[in-house]
C-alpha cells in the first residue's frame, strides 16, 4: 500500500505552495495568431497537399463561436461544391468528421481537402474565447507544475513513468498531456490514489 512519506509530505507542501503563486496569464492577441498559426500548419500538413502544391493564403475572418462555426464551414464548403456528411454518409447541414461528397462533379480528393482547408483558413473556430486553448505562459506554467511537483511526487509513490515530453513537445501539443496519462494504474482506484497523493491533473488558472 502506497502511503505518504515524509518527502511525500515535502511534495504535498510544495504543492500547496504552488497552488498561491499567480497564475500565468491568459492568451494574448500573439498567443492568439500563434495557436491558429499551428492549427492551420497541422491542418495543411493533414491535407496531405504538402509538397504536391504551394499552400494558398487565405483572408480570414473573425474567430466565430463554436455555436455559429460548424454552420460557416458547412456554408463555405458548400459554395465550394462539396456536401459535409455524417459518419452514415448521409448530407448535414453542420460540420462532422464523416467526409465530404462532391455536389458538382467531378472533383477529386485532393479537391475536397483544399477546399476543407480553404474553408477552416477563412472561417477560424474562437477556441479561445470558448475556453480551450492555453496562452503560452500558461502552458509554461503547467509544464512546471508538472515537472516540478506531480512526476517527482509519482516517481516517489512507486507510479513509473513511461514516457514525458520535452518543454517544447509539451507547447506543441498545446498541453495535451498529463503524467497522469503516463503511469501505469490498477484500475480508477489506484489512479484516483496517485492523483489524491501528487495533486490534480490540472493545476487552477483562473
Amino acid at each position: 500500500m502506497r502511503r505518504l512519506t515524509l518527502v511525500g509530505l515535502i511534495v504535498l507542501l510544495g504543492l500547496a505552495g504552488c497552488a498561491t503563486i499567480p497564475p500565468a496569464a491568459p492568451p494574448t492577441d500573439k498567443d492568439v495568431e500563434r495557436y491558429y498559426g499551428v492549427m492551420l500548419d497541422k491542418t495543411w500538413i493533414g491535407t496531405g497537399l504538402s509538397g504536391v502544391m504551394d499552400r494558398p493564403t487565405v483572408s480570414a475572418a473573425a474567430p466565430a463561436p463554436l455555436s455559429d462555426w460548424s454552420q460557416l464551414l458547412y456554408v463555405c464548403m458548400d459554395a465550394k461544391g462539396f456536401q459535409l456528411l455524417d459518419f452514415g454518409g448521409n448530407p448535414v447541414s453542420g460540420y462532422t468528421l464523416g467526409g465530404t461528397v462532391a455536389l458538382d462533379p467531378p472533383k477529386t480528393a485532393s479537391d475536397s481537402q483544399l477546399a476543407f482547408y480553404m474553408c477552416l483558413a477563412a472561417n477560424p473556430p474562437s477556441e479561445i474565447q470558448d475556453g480551450h486553448f492555453l496562452s503560452l505562459a500558461q502552458l509554461n506554467y503547467v509544464y512546471d507544475y508538472y515537472m516540478t511537483w506531480v512526476v517527482p511526487c509519482l516517481a516517489h509513490n512507486g507510479w513509473a513513468l513511461r514516457n514525458a515530453p520535452s518543454r517544447d513537445e509539451f507547447i506543441e501539443l498545446e498541453g495535451a498531456w498529463s503524467p497522469y496519462e503516463s503511469i501505469i494504474v490498477r484500475d480508477v482506484g489506484d489512479f484516483q490514489t496517485s492523483e489524491g497523493l501528487c495533486g490534480p491533473s490540472r493545476p487552477s488558472l483562473g
